[in-house]
């Protein structure tokens, strides 16, 4: 389980238990139950076993994401983990305006905690391409992808692009092994919903788990009185 706290609210993942009243947020949570004090929403993500060596690693991935992987490791690619993620907060203020529709990410959610933790690729010409954002549950020996920023968009040459997808391609195999050393068997890719990424997180292959989550209608409602009166 992994209790995860922001400015105003706290997030509790991988809960076994959704208590029938709190205002507190439970996701990635694997238990259909009634509680109206909360809405309740069904998602899926995918998830990786990582707990085998490289090889079978691998080949278990589609012929895309393993070629990448191969071209990726036969350049200079720095590998980083880091514990704060202020490099994440420099990197969505200019990618927001590529793509507007980037999740954004408050900075009280990237300031180091023992169960955050994050990891860059980078090249020395380019810098910091690609960024993930990790949540670690020791408990469950899983590590669930929270966020993830890339520099695609931002290139205009054809050949930059390529190599700045390839890159957060080979940082997510990169990840994998790192946890894998850690102690960790299972990879959460965070969700498994949207369109545009469902084919890319399946080259990694895995497995679709069913998870909820359920938010208090309280703060459903006092945020969006903030909103308004804002």
């Amino acid at each position: 389980m992994i209790t995860d706290n922001s400015k105003h609210t706290s997030t509790i993942y991988y809960s076994r238990n959704v208590p029938h009243l709190s205002m507190d947020t439970y996701d990635y949570n694997t238990a259909n139950k009634f509680r109206p004090w909360y809405s309740k929403n069904k998602f899926k993500t995918l998830v990786i076993d990582i707990s085998q060596d490289e090889k079978d690693l691998l080949s278990s991935y589609q012929y895309r994401v393993r070629r990448y992987v191969r071209k990726a490791s036969e350049m200079r690619l720095e590998y980083n983990i880091h514990r704060s993620g202020e490099d994440f907060y420099d990197l969505q203020k200019s990618i927001v305006q590529f793509n507007p529709n980037v999740t954004y990410y408050p900075y009280s959610l990237l300031t180091p905690r023992p169960h955050r933790l994050f990891t860059t690729i980078k090249t020395s010409k380019f810098g910091i391409l690609s960024m993930h954002g990790h949540l670690l549950d020791p408990e469950n020996s899983q590590c669930l992808l929270s966020m993830n920023i890339s520099r695609y968009r931002e290139f205009q040459d054809s050949k930059v692009r390529q190599l700045a997808g390839m890159a957060n391609t080979f940082l997510f195999h990169r990840d994998f092994m790192h946890f894998n050393k850690m102690g960790f068997t299972k990879y959460d890719m965070g969700g498994f919903e949207i369109d545009t990424l469902k084919q890319f997180k399946k080259g990694f292959g895995g497995n679709v788990v069913h998870y909820y989550r359920y938010k208090p209608l309280l703060s459903s409602f006092i945020r969006k009185i903030k909103n308004k009166i804002q």
